[in-house]
């Protein structure tokens, strides 16, 4: 699927593309809104990246954090998956990072905060994004705003405890006493009492 066959949708700039995926931007046709649509690439989609897809846009559309990138909507055309995203004035943190070395330490240490602040709101959400960096916030110099992307990191905490669960679990069922040290390894730490 070329980017002009996606339906509803007018190519405008590609903005990175690998072998799995290709991201641009585009104008929705219906309304003239400006969005980025993040694709797959290849002949057809595996289930593997459908659900990848899928779990992304429910992941976006359930998190109501100022900060984070909106979903719009998941798209199949063609045998290919499209997650349709909020286009975002500004650009990556690390381009603007770089063009300006010379900043001031006040506006620095703003946007140290609030990429602080949408990750905590994040994981207030119960959300962990798996890959915060200055490629995945996006930086609107003229609006001092911040805007986390690559929601591709972002994973559920209640998945990542199935997956240590089942992982323990496994190991439990073929060598108890190594599984009861695993276990207490991925435990809360104890808090001290007070002496």
């Amino acid at each position: 699927m070329e980017a002009l066959e996606l339906p509803g949708y007018r190519p405008a700039e590609r903005i990175h593309e690998s072998s799995a995926a290709i991201v641009y931007r585009a104008r929705r046709v219906s309304d003239g809104a400006c969005v980025v649509i993040k694709r797959s690439q290849g002949h057809s989609v595996s289930v593997r990246q459908l659900t990848r897809y899928r779990n992304e846009y429910e992941l976006l559309r359930s998190l109501d954090c100022r900060g984070v990138v909106k979903a719009h909507e998941l798209l199949r055309h063609d045998g290919q998956v499209a997650l349709v995203l909020e286009d975002l004035p500004g650009r990556s943190l690390r381009s603007w990072i770089e063009s300006a070395p010379e900043a001031p330490m006040r506006e620095r240490l703003g946007i140290a905060i609030q990429v602080a602040e949408v990750v905590a709101s994040v994981h207030a959400a119960n959300v962990i994004h798996k890959d915060v960096s200055s490629h995945n916030v996006v930086y609107d110099a003229d609006a001092r705003r911040c805007t986390l992307m690559r929601p591709q990191g972002l994973r559920s905490r209640q998945h990542d405890l199935q997956f240590i669960v089942a992982q323990s679990y496994g190991r439990a069922h073929q060598r108890p006493c190594v599984a009861r040290t695993e276990l207490r390894r991925q435990s809360a730490p104890s808090i001290p009492e007070p002496e």
